[in-house]
C-alpha cells in the first residue's frame, strides 16, 4: 500500500523505481501506441468500406479525422494504467489486482492538489522514470496559465482538422457528381495505404507475388474491372435497379466459366472455332450420331447434325452460366420469316429433348425485316424469346422493340470498322461511331419506356466496353474479359436510364409499315452494308461448318 501522508520523503529514481519497473513502464507506452494504431487502421479501414457500401460522405470525414483523434486519446489509458494498474473489480465483492501501479510512492505534488488521491500526475511520473525534462506536477499542469493554453490549442487543433475532414468531403461530393465515386475510393485507399497500382512490378526478385503484394491486396480490395461493369446496373421501367448483365460471346465454354458471365451467345462463326479444339470432339460425335438417326439423305442428316452441335453446345453453356443461352437460326433464313420461325421451334424442341426449358433459351435472329417479324411471331405466338442480331441502325431497333424482342444485339466494333475504313479516320473511345449508335438506341428505349433489352455486342476494344457501363447487357469476348478481369481501372456508369425521360428524342414507328422500314433503313449506307455482310459471313461460316461435319459422317 501507499502511504500518501506524506510524512515520507520524496523517494529518488534510484531507490524506489527499479530498472525492471522503467522497462515496463517503456512498453506500457509502446503497447499503448501499438494498440492505438492498430484500432485506427481497423477504423479508417471499416470508413473506406462503408463509403464504398453506403456513398455517405460522413465517412470522407473521419478518414483524415480518426488518427489525431486516436493519438489524443491515447493517453488516458496509458495514465490510467501507469497510476492505478490493473484492478478487477467484481460486484464491489473483492478485487484482484493484476497488474501493480508503476508510479513512484509519496507523490506529493497529487495530494497538495486532490488532497488523499493516490493519483501522481502525469508530467511527475515521467520526470521520474526520466522521460520528462521539467517537473513541476499536477499544479503546475493545473495553472490557469497552462490551462488556457491548452484550451487553445485544442479547439484550433479540433478546427484544423475539422476543416480538413470538410476538404474530404467536398472532394467526394465533387467526384460524386462527376461519376467519378469509384476513382475517387480507390485514391483514398492508394493514399492511406501507400499501395501501388498492381500493374507495377515489386521489389526486385519479389515479382507479382512479393509481401507488398500481398499486404496491398489484403488492404487495397479494389474490384476489378470486370466486376465493376458488373456494378454499373441500369434501371428498367418499374422494375428494381439490377447489377449490369455481362455476357461471354464465346462458345468455347470451357475458357469463360472463370468470368462468371451470367448470359452466353454463340453463332456459326463462333462454333466453328470452338469446334476445331480436340477437347470438344465428343460434343461433335454425339451431334454426328443424332444427325444420322434423323435424316433420310446426307443434306438432311448434314442439317440435323448442325442443329444438334449447336444444341450441344448451347446445352454445355447451360451448366456453366445461370442464364440463358443465344443460339443461332440459320443465316440462311435471314429473309424468310416462315423458315426461321420453323427452324427456332425445332431448336427449342432439340433443347426440350435434353431437358432444357425454353425460358433459358435466346433464339438468335438477323435483324432483317423477316427477321424482326418472325421475332414478332415467336414472342407473341409461342413465348420464345429473341435475341436480334446484326443490328446496326435504329431503325432496326424502333422496329424489334416494337415487335416485343427480348433483346436485342446492337454492334459496336463492326461500325466502327466501316467508319474508319470510309473516313480514313482514328476515333477517341468517347467519340466512337459504334458507341454512340448504342447509345442513341439505349436512350430512345429508355425514353419510352420499351422493356427489349439492349445488348451491346461486337466489341473491339476495352474502350468500347466501358462507354457503355449501364447498358442493360453487354456481351465481351474471351479476350476482353481477360482484360477487364485483369485490370483496375475504374469504371464509372455512363448510361443511366433516369437521364433518358429528359432527352429531346421523336418518336418513330416501323413494325408495321414494311415499305417505310425498307427506305429509313436504306438510307443508313452503313447499316446496309454491315447487315449484308454480316448474314454473309455467318452463312459462309455455317458451309464450313456443315462441310465438317459431312466429312465426320460419311466416315462415322
Amino acid at each position: 500500500m501507499m502511504n500518501n501522508t506524506g510524512s515520507m520523503a520524496a523517494a529518488t529514481p534510484a531507490e524506489n523505481f527499479s530498472e525492471f519497473k522503467y522497462f515496463v513502464a517503456i512498453w506500457y507506452v509502446v503497447v499503448d501506441f501499438f494498440v492505438f494504431a492498430a484500432a485506427t487502421l481497423i477504423l479508417m479501414l471499416c470508413s473506406l468500406h462503408l463509403l464504398a457500401k453506403t456513398r455517405k460522405p460522413i465517412f470522407t470525414f473521419l478518414i483524415p479525422t480518426l488518427p489525431p483523434i486516436s493519438a489524443a486519446l491515447c493517453w488516458i489509458p496509458l495514465h490510467y494504467v501507469v497510476h492505478y494498474g490493473i484492478v478487477l473489480n467484481v460486484f464491489g465483492a473483492f478485487r484482484i489486482r493484476l497488474w501493480p501501479r508503476l508510479a513512484p510512492p509519496n507523490c506529493q505534488a497529487a495530494t497538495a492538489v486532490l488532497g488523499s488521491s493516490t493519483m501522481c500526475s502525469v508530467e511527475e511520473f515521467y520526470e521520474w522514470v526520466g522521460l520528462a525534462g521539467q517537473p513541476g506536477g499536477l499544479g503546475k499542469m493545473m495553472s490557469d496559465e497552462t490551462a488556457v493554453q491548452l484550451i487553445v490549442v485544442g479547439l484550433g487543433s479540433l478546427l484544423f482538422w475539422c476543416f480538413v475532414g470538410w476538404c474530404f468531403m467536398s472532394q467526394w461530393n465533387h467526384a460524386v457528381r462527376e461519376d467519378r465515386a469509384e476513382e475517387h475510393i480507390r485514391w483514398l485507399r492508394r493514399s492511406v495505404f501507400s499501395c501501388p497500382p498492381l500493374d507495377e512490378d515489386e521489389h526486385e526478385g519479389e515479382g507479382k507475388s512479393g509481401p507488398r503484394r500481398r499486404q496491398c491486396q489484403v488492404l487495397d480490395k479494389m474490384p476489378n474491372s470486370l466486376e465493376q461493369l458488373k456494378q454499373a446496373g441500369t434501371c428498367h421501367i418499374d422494375e428494381d435497379c439490377v447489377l449490369q448483365v455481362v455476357v461471354a460471346d464465346s462458345g468455347d465454354f470451357a475458357t469463360i466459366e472463370k468470368y462468371q458471365p451470367q448470359d452466353a451467345t454463340t453463332n456459326p462463326s463462333l462454333i466453328l472455332a470452338a469446334s476445331k479444339k480436340p477437347e470438344y470432339a465428343k460434343l461433335i460425335d454425339n451431334a454426328v450420331a443424332y444427325g444420322k438417326k434423323h435424316g433420310n439423305g446426307i443434306e438432311e442428316q448434314v442439317e440435323s447434325t448442325l442443329d444438334a452441335l449447336l444444341v450441344e453446345f448451347g446445352s454445355e453453356i447451360l451448366k456453366i452460366v445461370p442464364g440463358k443461352v443465344s443460339t443461332e437460326v440459320d443465316a440462311r433464313y435471314s429473309f424468310d420469316e416462315k423458315l426461321s420461325v420453323e427452324k427456332a421451334l425445332h431448336i427449342i424442341d432439340l433443347y426440350k429433348e435434353k431437358g432444357i426449358d425454353k425460358s433459358r433459351i435466346l433464339i438468335k435472329l438477323a435483324s432483317t425485316w423477316e427477321g424482326i417479324k418472325a421475332a414478332h411471331t415467336l414472342q407473341s405466338k409461342h413465348g420464345v424469346n429473341c435475341n436480334l442480331t446484326l443490328m446496326f441502325s435504329k431503325v432496326q431497333a424502333i422496329a424489334a422493340a416494337e415487335a416485343g424482342a427480348f433483346l436485342i444485339s446492337p454492334f459496336v466494333g463492326r461500325i466502327l470498322d466501316w467508319y474508319k475504313a470510309n473516313t480514313k479516320q482514328e476515333y477517341k473511345k468517347e467519340d466512337d461511331p459504334g458507341v454512340k449508335s448504342v447509345q442513341q438506341i439505349f436512350n430512345y428505349y429508355k425514353k419510352y419506356g420499351y422493356k427489349t433489352i439492349v445488348m451491346g455486342a461486337s466489341f473491339r476494344n476495352v474502350g468500347e466496353i466501358t462507354e457503355l457501363a449501364g447498358c442493360d447487357y453487354l456481351t465481351i469476348a474471351p479476350a476482353l474479359l481477360e482484360q477487364l478481369y485483369n485490370s483496375e481501372e475504374p469504371v464509372p456508369k455512363k448510361l443511366k436510364s433516369e437521364d433518358a425521360s429528359s432527352l429531346d428524342i421523336k418518336k418513330e414507328s416501323y413494325l408495321n409499315d414494311e415499305a417505310l422500314f425498307r427506305f429509313m433503313f436504306n438510307e443508313d449506307t452503313m447499316a446496309v452494308h454491315k447487315l449484308s455482310e454480316g448474314i454473309s459471313k455467318f452463312a459462309a461460316d455455317a458451309v464450313t461448318l456443315k462441310g465438317i461435319l459431312q466429312e465426320k459422317i460419311e466416315k462415322a
